[in-house]
């Protein structure tokens, strides 16, 4: 179906939310990931902006794009300020956040906390977690507030009791990390309440702790007890507590996860520069990008943003790296290109990832192909539909819209019985090709809310969600004979985590295209005959509508979603409509409309996956 469903975290976890409109961390196909630690960048005064090394310091983490940041809390001043300079001040640092395009978890402070009712109630109301936990990759994060109200430098009462029943329910994490404001041990202030970091030394220890990460003392300092490493890292911008020689200098620290172990990466910003030496206009067909890392360590920057003319197709996009060592030998270095972004003004984003080796200058180029005459502006339409398999009526009504309509690909749900004959109907026209539909339930709205009709696994457990859609591959596999040509989900509850991780790794591991979730591909739901609300829009799939969106589209592919079928599908949702979308795909109106526009019917067996 073509509206979604959001998830709800389940009621018993407090979960602890980004800052950021981006809230879906990212793991690497392998299982690993890297983040980064920061903080304390208020400014040096009240009414003074950020200084011009946290602006740096952002800029880098740009380039690297971890999975996400964990921030250790004063992105304020707050001390006297009144609730619209908080306002303002919470807005500019979110505004920076925001350029990170990944998530952004910050805990709270002292001049967020300001032992004021006022800021702390104000930052509820801005939906500022103070603490709680979250997962990413099979590690388990807790931020704690250290500035509880009159109760500075402690961890103790709920919070307390909250923190040993989080650690108890993740022991089998394979790491944990815990973040906060103020650091347990320090040289500087040592603020922290002696019998509060007693208890909370001991439960690191005992639940096996990887890392405590905090700040307060805008220094860096590291000090191993007990097995875990208690880290500041507090050299975002705000003013030096120390010389550099005991860790005084602006830094952020980078932090890989592999199935090999955890690597700790301090960096001090200033050390990695990129120039573009040509292009980056959107104009020039070739853009290139001088690079150097003079940090004393390897890095892989995963954001290298290159912007180039708008191309049909991500394959004729080109890019390369020109290296010579200090030998004057020409070496190689691994490049790839990662995601491409529509800019909308006829130009494309390239994000490049490229190594960074210590020690190093290179040029980084980025070509975009551009073909001869009409082709420059080639439109591609790949004409989807769904729900191949619920039922007979509607596998034959998908089989004639391909026959006799525009339908080139479909998606099957492998888990009603009449797959099997769907899947001897595909078998029988190879043209058709046909994704995976993954089916973990159907929702309606009721009463203003989404009641199931049919629930397969509890969306909020990932480990559910990962073993039924693994099944309900294996089951394709078996129907089909072969993998699928692309992915989706019924409903599109592949769009929201923790299923979209799940689809994400799966897409990785086939090298197969996503809906909504693939950079080459541009997803269309305009053609669908209910509103939001489940009432009949029978205009939504007439052939005016039809015929519009393709007259609308835009260069390069997009995927059409449909929900065709015959009579009396078995589909008390979408029944009605599916007969009318079927006339409408099969109208000779529209076939004209394609040839008249020089768009390209496609199917995803033609698509090529741009995962990134």
């Amino acid at each position: 179906m073509a509206y979604s469903r959001r998830v709800s975290l389940d009621a018993r976890q407090r979960a602890f939310r980004p800052l950021t409109t981006a809230t879906m961390p990212t793991v690497e196909p392998g299982g690993g990931f890297e983040f980064a630690v920061t903080g304390d960048s208020r400014p040096v005064l009240p009414r003074y902006g950020y200084p011009k090394v946290t602006q740096r310091l952002f800029d880098e983490l740009r380039l690297l794009r971890p999975s996400f940041v964990l921030y250790t809390g004063d992105i304020v001043w707050g001390y006297g300020a009144s609730r619209q300079e908080l306002l303002n001040d919470y807005d500019r640092f979110r505004s920076l956040a925001e350029t990170l395009e990944v998530p952004l978890y910050n805990v709270p402070g002292n001049h967020e906390m300001l032992t004021d009712r006022m800021a702390i109630a104000l930052l509820e109301e801005l939906g500022h977690d103070v603490y709680g936990s979250f997962d990413v990759g099979g590690c388990h994060f807790i931020a704690l507030n250290t500035d509880e109200y009159w109760l500075e430098g402690r961890v103790t009462g709920e919070q307390l009791d909250w923190l040993r029943a989080d650690l108890e329910a993740s022991a089998d994490a394979e790491h944990i990390f815990v973040f906060m404001h103020r650091p347990l041990f320090s040289w500087f202030q040592g603020d922290f309440n002696p019998d509060d970091g007693h208890i909370l030394e001991e439960l690191f220890r005992r639940y096996r702790v990887r890392a405590v990460f905090a700040a307060h003392d805008h220094f860096h300092y590291v000090e191993e007890r007990h097995g875990v490493r208690y880290m500041t890292v507090a050299g975002a911008g705000s003013p030096l507590y120390a010389q550099p020689q005991h860790g005084g200098f602006a830094h952020y620290v980078v932090v890989g996860v592999t199935p090999d172990g955890i690597d700790y990466n301090l960096v001090e910003p200033g050390h990695l520069d990129v120039d573009h030496v040509a292009g980056n206009d959107g104009i020039e067909p070739v853009t290139i990008a001088r690079v150097a890392n003079t940090t004393d360590r390897d890095l892989l920057a995963r954001n290298l943003e290159m912007r180039v003319p708008r191309l049909a197709s991500v394959d004729k996009y080109h890019v390369s790296v020109d290296y010579v060592d200090w030998d004057r030998k020409r070496q190689e270095l691994p490049v790839r290109l990662r995601s491409v972004r529509d800019l909308g003004d006829g130009s494309a984003n390239l994000s490049v990832e490229v190594l960074l080796p210590t020690g190093t200058v290179f040029r980084v180029s980025a070509e975009a192909r551009l073909p001869a005459g009409r082709e420059g502006i080639e439109r591609a339409l790949v004409v989807n539909a769904d729900d191949f398999g619920r039922s007979e009526p509607i596998s034959t009504g998908i089989l004639r819209a391909h026959r006799e309509g525009i339908v080139t690909s479909t998606s099957l749900m492998v888990r009603w019985p009449a797959a099997v004959q769907a899947a001897r109907l595909a078998q029988a026209h190879p043209s058709l090709a046909v994704g995976l539909h993954l089916d973990f339930g159907e929702w309606s709205l009721r009463d203003g809310e989404w009641r199931p009709v049919y629930e397969v696994i509890p969306l909020a457990d990932a480990g559910a969600v990962e073993r039924e859609a693994g099944a309900q591959l294996d089951r394709f596999r078996e129907l089909m004979g072969r993998d699928p040509t692309h992915l989706d989900s019924h409903q599109h509850v592949h769009v929201e985590q923790p299923v979209a991780g799940v689809v994400h790794a799966l897409s990785h591991e086939l090298s197969l295209p996503v809906r909504r979730a693939d950079p080459a591909i541009r997803y269309c739901g305009g053609f669908y005959g209910r509103t939001r609300e489940g009432a009949p829009m029978h205009e939504g799939i007439g052939v005016e509508n039809l015929v519009a969106l393709i007259r609308g589209l835009p260069p390069g592919t997009t995927e059409l979603v449909c929900h065709p079928g015959e009579l009396n599908g078995g589909d008390p949702l979408y029944d009605e409509e599916r007969p009318v979308e079927l006339r409408a795909l099969c109208d000779h109106r529209v076939h004209e409309a394609l040839e008249e526009e020089g768009v390209e019917l496609r199917s995803f067996a033609d698509v090529r996956a741009s995962v990134s």
